[in-house]
């Protein structure tokens, strides 16, 4: 479903998310049928925040962030922040400074609104931002429209798509004949399913600045960097290998002692997996046309699996993400790779 107001946000697309949070505080803000369905939706999570709120966007804060929407009680707590998302990366500030901000002795919650394509991708940023922080996430909650956790006995961290919010909101409205703030509503969600489903976004001059050619050609130099120093440290071999390239990808094989590896820039994996551009294929010890070294591997990496960090080509081949240290130097960013690589193959060898 496309919509007038979902036509016209597309032309702004660095501005979407500001858009459609002004859109959402703008109908629970004029309907009080809307906002209980939020206070609803959020109480299916915990019963303690089915409560009246009053929203407000942009929320300055003491600690110099500015969360989308923050509901706050009659007592002034803050205890319902929402972060919109479309296409935009998490910034600093998220989840961490947020939920910093939740009150401890306050049954409060961070609630991200995102796309369904990139649900399990942010999810999966977010808990790893909060695992670097020394943030413990409790037993992790899947529902039909809503994953949560908490991270303490009163504070929660929770994910849902837009339209699983907004559908939610529009079934109270039915319910109660709020026909006049439908109207507005089905305007939002045509510009949710649109950021949704369109195969190509318009672009803005952000997205072809010339930085972003430079830190793509980086990421491959990335890439050879790694493998040209793994060489001339003697640890890794590069006879009979070479070097890849395809459609969205760039990159290198090269053998640790008898363990066969690919690194990789790969734009598809960044965008369906998880957000990180460089990757590593596991082949076990022969390439792809060995393909009884696949189960092994599996077996071998099964710790990766366990912390989310490794994935299957659809011909089962092991594939796992390599985080890039923020705030560095490259010389910082490679050898910090090389010790990552290093851990993986110590896995291969003393579970294979």
């Amino acid at each position: 479903m496309k919509s007038l107001f979902g036509h016209i946000v597309m032309g702004f697309t660095s501005q979407a998310e500001n858009l459609a949070t002004e859109g959402l505080n703008y109908i629970i803000s004029n309907s009080s049928d809307a906002k209980r369905g939020i206070s609803k939706f959020l109480g299916m999570i915990d019963r303690d925040l089915e409560k009246d709120l009053y929203f407000k966007t942009q929320d300055y804060g003491e600690d110099n962030a500015i969360p989308d929407l923050v509901g706050i009680d009659d007592e002034g707590n803050s205890v319902c922040i929402i972060e919109s998302k479309f296409w935009a990366g998490l910034t600093e500030n998220q989840p961490v400074t947020y939920l910093k901000r939740l009150n401890p002795k306050k049954t409060s919650i961070l609630l991200f609104l995102v796309p369904s394509k990139r649900l399990e991708t942010i999810w999966l940023e977010l808990k790893n931002r909060c695992k670097d922080e020394g943030i413990i996430l409790d037993t992790e909650n899947r529902e039909n429209s809503y994953t949560y956790a908490r991270i303490n006995e009163k504070n929660y961290l929770a994910i849902t798509e837009w339209s699983s919010l907004l559908n939610f909101i529009e079934t109270q409205l039915d319910t109660n004949g709020d026909y006049v703030t439908k109207a507005d509503l089905l305007q939002l969600k045509g510009l949710c399913e649109q950021m949704d489903e369109e195969s190509f976004l318009p672009l803005d001059s952000q997205e072809i600045s010339p930085m972003i050619g430079r830190r793509n050609m980086e990421f491959c130099d990335i890439v050879d960097k790694v493998v040209n120093t793994g060489v001339a440290r003697e640890i890794y071999s590069t006879q009979g290998c070479r070097s890849a390239a395809g459609l969205y990808y760039y990159g290198r094989y090269f053998i640790i002692n008898d363990n066969h590896y690919f690194i990789q820039f790969n734009n598809q994996n960044w965008y369906e997996l998880q957000n990180t551009p460089l990757w590593i294929m596991c082949f076990g010890k022969g390439w792809y046309d060995v393909v009884e070294e696949r189960p092994k591997v599996m077996k071998a990496l099964t710790k990766l699996e366990l912390e989310e960090k490794l994935y299957f080509t659809q011909g089962d081949v092991a594939l796992i993400p390599l985080k890039l240290e923020l705030g560095v130097d490259k010389s910082v960013i490679v050898e910090s790779i090389l010790k990552q690589i290093e851990e993986i193959n110590h896995l291969l060898e003393i579970n294979y």
